[in-house]
């Protein structure tokens, strides 16, 4: 699954990376944890300096009680836009 996963989205458009992220955050704010973190990883695997998707992954990462894979999107996010 995760294979054909990457092939499908490192060949996708990026409008579609846009409603994948879209997707995300619709996943997040009803409550489907899991969903929204494939989906947030999809998008990072063609933009993986978004500092946006980093964000949202922690906080998802954050809800699935995943610490230490939170504060790395944290920090990744905070890298990327220090401001």
């Amino acid at each position: 699954y995760y294979d054909r996963a990457i092939d499908a989205t490192r060949s996708a458009p990026m409008t579609d990376m846009e409603t994948r992220f879209d997707e995300g955050i619709q996943a997040y704010e009803q409550g489907d944890y899991v969903r929204a973190r494939e989906l947030f990883q999809e998008v990072l695997l063609v933009k993986p300096y978004t500092s946006e998707v980093h964000l949202n992954l922690g906080n998802t990462h954050f809800k699935l009680g995943e610490d230490a894979a939170a504060e790395a999107s944290y920090r990744k996010a905070i890298e990327l836009d220090p401001c």
